[in-house]
């Protein structure tokens, strides 16, 4: 995988869109910003909308701090000052918000990234001397590879391990050594502080750990139309003047600030997105602990109601089927008189239950004499019945049917009685009612009306 690492563009979109095509000329396949993307330039909307489009990660740079209102304008120079101002006015909120959430640091398993440096990088100072590396090294001790920019000069701080020798290499092709730490600044691409004006990058390889410094051509008339279309004052920019290698030291910069004097700017955020903190943890694992109970105690109040209307049901059904069986009592004790002729009631004829089981009644019941109810003796029910059909065969004419009712009160277990649904016929001929018996039914009668 090749890498592309750009840092201090400063709203100028011709360079950074130079950069983008000769990147993926040379087969890059990610981008990443080292920050800075506004100030001194006179395109910093247009740039900031193709950075956001095309880099897979960005850190903050001061100037995009400054645009954001994390850090105040004072320390600047007057030319970065007027540049930032109009800046602020031209990006919108959701813009600066972007900017906003960029955060100091990077890392990856590759290599770590920051805008000015490692130690303290909330207070933008400069990374200029063998003794800022050795601060550098030594804040980050388990990456080899750092990308750093600010300074707006390229080149490689390189710390061998075993002596602690640092040296500083100019811009060129180089290998990492299992031995040895760098620390790579890429240059800027939007304003250099070297006498070329043209871009600078670098491309590396996390496969043959190879590092690139490129350097490429931009439209430069585009970006000089950019800054006299968009109001800003061409004397401002020192690579236009004549003198320009005078005017890069007396216009573009002030003194550079280091760690014991740069201003604080805000609190430091080590990675993009930011770790989630312990107490948030507990804070989630509570809502969710609150949220199971408060599921829990609904399902057991829905559970609740149910038994309790289930329980209704067969309280009722349990009454229902004594005062039949009081019934069946009071015909038992009168003498059975058979009814012949028209109008007689049903007569059963058997009864059967699956699967395919089919038991004979003990007698033939008829109505008794002034009953208008018959109940038949308690028949015992097989093991493990699934289903239960009971056969009626009606005994009477058709020109004198009658409606009739029947049901089927089931004996449990406990001793109580079960009611099971009534059956109304108006037509006399064979009719048959198919009931599951509940749990526990051990015996069943029949009752006709």
């Amino acid at each position: 995988m090749r890498i592309a690492i750009v840092s201090d563009l400063h709203a100028n979109l011709p360079a950074i869109e130079a950069v983008v095509e000769d990147a993926r000329a040379h087969g890059a396949s990610h981008l990443i910003c080292l920050g800075d993307i506004v100030g001194y330039g006179p395109q910093p909307v247009e740039t900031l909308v193709f950075v956001r489009s095309m880099a897979a990660a960005c850190v903050l740079g001061n100037h995009d701090a400054a645009v954001c209102g994390e850090i105040p304008l004072e320390p600047f120079n007057d030319f970065a000052i007027r540049t930032l101002q109009r800046a602020q006015m031209l990006l919108d909120n959701d813009q600066k918000a972007w900017l906003a959430a960029r955060p100091y640091l990077l890392e990856s398993e590759h290599f770590a990234c920051a805008h000015s440096g490692f130690a303290d990088p909330e207070r933008f100072h400069y990374l200029e001397s063998k003794a800022d590396a050795q601060i550098n090294f030594t804040a980050m001790p388990h990456h080899q590879l750092l990308f750093v920019g600010h300074t707006h000069l390229p080149g490689v701080y390189v710390l061998h391990v075993p002596t602690g020798e640092i040296r500083l290499l100019p811009p060129q092709e180089i290998r990492l050594q299992a031995n040895e730490r760098y620390i790579v600044n890429p240059g800027s691409v939007g304003f250099p502080r070297t006498d070329d004006v043209d871009p600078t990058y670098v491309l590396y390889d996390t496969n043959t750990r190879l590092l690139d410094f490129r350097k490429v051509q931009y439209n430069f008339s585009a970006f000089r139309m950019a800054i006299v279309n968009n109001g800003y004052n061409l004397l401002d920019y020192w690579f236009l003047a004549p003198n320009a290698c005078q005017q890069r030291t007396v216009r573009a910069f002030l003194q550079p600030t280091h760690i014991s004097t740069a201003r604080l700017s805000k609190a430091f955020r080590p990675k993009e997105p930011a770790a989630i903190t312990h107490a948030q943890q507990m804070l989630w694992l509570l809502t969710a602990l609150l949220l199971l109970c408060f599921v829990l105690i609904i399902f057991l109040l829905v559970r609740v109601s149910k038994q309790a209307d289930t329980l209704e049901r067969i309280t009722e059904a349990t009454l229902e089927a004594q005062s039949a069986q009081e019934s069946h009592a009071e015909e038992q004790e009168e003498p059975q008189e058979p009814v012949l002729g028209p109008n007689r009631f049903p007569k059963l004829m058997a009864w059967s239950c699956s699967p395919g089981v089919t038991v004979q009644p003990d007698n033939t019941f008829r109505l008794p004499k002034g009953k208008s109810e018959i109940s038949s003796p308690s028949q015992t029910l097989p093991g493990g019945l699934e289903r239960l059909t009971v056969t009626y065969t009606f005994d009477c004419d058709r020109a004198d049917a009658k409606v009739y009712t029947s049901k089927i009160v089931f004996l449990l277990q406990d001793g109580t009685r079960v009611e099971a649904a009534k059956h109304r016929y108006k037509v006399p001929q064979t009719r048959s009612d198919t009931v599951r018996p509940p749990e526990g039914a051990i015996a069943c009668s029949f009752v006709f009306t």
